[in-house]
């Protein structure tokens, strides 16, 4: 296996690799494309295989620069390690700033300013397989893994450097910039941005905002912390024009404001924003990528919209092929059996169709491996699960509401492995 492991090289400094990288969609990708788009410069480093209980040292490339070394070791979300840098104290109540750290969903970050570390220590204390390690060089103020990949974040915790704007309240220049970095990175083409100012009652409202497409859209305050001796909290929201129901809202306590929705046709939507004074400047950035080609028309515009958002949210969109399996279902609980290929992973997304809806939950069942989304009254939720040696796997659709009606897609997962066999 050791050698197995070794034949796959993870290299940005060589001609070609870092070309070759961002071609294919990838946790280790998404943190290589933003750590270089915030200033990084980066090197080679192998993958590693660990095994239960294995400690492995990985020797770190040297490089002249004095700013800081930045590790993120990606591996399976079901693997557990430890992780350290050398000269970084075994002593879990002292805090070593960054140069130690217990993974989370099968992730960590370590991160070194000054004098650059030699080597990295990993520890697997839950599950073996490979591990991907990410080695930069730049600025300590490189976004964050816990930021770039969410899906890893160990759950409530929230270094506040991850939000922009509340901890450094670094100048609009410089989140504008970053705002640029992940909308690239997540593949969104740039809309050009809006500058406004908040109206005479505390907001302001911008109809006719959305096209058909998935929507990235940032809403950032002036550079000042606070405005007429308030703190600006900006607030932002899209509504349905047609029925004024809110399709997503940001209500974070923050300076800056991030909205993230698909539609499926140019119907009437407003934006609106509020929480700054009257006056009070704003920018407004706005990113535009396709719809999932893979989401059913079927169940009509809005269905598709709300399954697509879903689907986008979880970045699914380009690893899953049209659905092998469509059926429609009512308020309270329903359980489907699916008809499953042995080996393969799935994606089952469920979208509401109509009524109103209170709470949704999925879940799917593979043995005793249970995957869940509860959803509340979000209009869509998503799982995904592999069938083991199965052909049967009962999906349970529980949702709340009145006079509810929901659409379920069941996608396959393609991979190259899979599909070259």
């Amino acid at each position: 296996m050791r050698r197995l492991a070794s034949i796959f090289v993870l290299a940005f400094a060589f001609p070609g690799a870092a070309e070759a990288l961002e071609a294919q969609p990838g946790d280790a990708s998404r943190v290589v494309n933003a750590w270089k788009g915030a200033g990084a410069t980066d090197d080679a480093v192998l993958p590693q295989f660990i095994f239960d209980n294995q400690t492995l040292t990985v020797a770190l490339p040297a490089h002249a620069s004095e700013g800081c070394v930045h590790v993120a070791i990606i591996g399976d979300r079901g693997l557990g390690f430890r992780a350290k840098l050398d000269g970084a104290t075994e002593d879990p109540l002292v805090d070593d700033d960054g140069r130690r750290a217990n993974s989370s969903a099968g992730a960590a970050e370590l991160v070194q300013c000054g004098k650059a570390p030699k080597r990295v220590y990993i520890q697997s204390h839950s599950g073996r397989g490979a591990l991907d390690v990410v080695v930069a060089f730049g600025p300590e103020s490189l976004p964050s893994l816990q930021y770039l990949l969410p899906s890893r974040a160990p759950g409530p915790r929230l270094s506040l450097r991850d939000v922009p704007g509340t901890a450094d309240r670094a100048p609009l220049i410089q989140r504008l910039a970053a705002a640029d970095v992940r909308a690239a990175n997540d593949g969104f083409a740039p809309l050009p941005r809006v500058k406004t100012a908040i109206g005479d009652e505390g907001n302001i409202q911008i109809p006719d905002f959305l096209r058909e497409g998935c929507h990235l859209v940032e809403v950032f305050a002036e550079d000042a912390a606070h405005v007429a001796g308030k703190r600006i909290d900006l607030d932002a929201e899209i509504r349905d024009d047609e029925d004024g129901r809110v399709l997503v809202r940001d209500r974070s306590e923050a300076p800056d404001a991030k909205l993230e929705i698909c539609v499926a046709s140019s119907r009437g939507t407003s934006i609106y924003i509020g929480g700054a004074a009257p006056g009070t400047a704003i920018t407004i950035t706005h990113g535009l990528s396709p719809l999932p080609a893979s989401v059913p028309t079927l169940w009509g515009t809005a269905a598709r919209g709300t399954m697509a958002t879903a689907v986008h949210l979880h970045r699914v969109q380009d690893t899953v092929s049209k659905p092998v399996f469509l059926a429609v279902g009512a308020s309270g609980v329903t359980e489907v059996p699916l008809s499953v290929e042995p080996g393969a992973c799935y994606v089952a997304a469920v979208a509401r169709l109509r009524g109103g809806l209170r709470s949704m939950t999925v879940r799917a069942r593979v043995g005793l491996l249970e995957s869940t989304d509860v959803r509340g009254a979000n209009e869509a939720a998503l799982v995904a699960f592999c069938s083991g040696v199965r052909s049967m796997v009962p999906l349970e659709v529980e949702a709340r509401g009145a006079s509810v009606a929901w659409g379920l897609a069941l996608f396959r997962t393609t991979s190259g492995h899979w599909e070259s066999r």
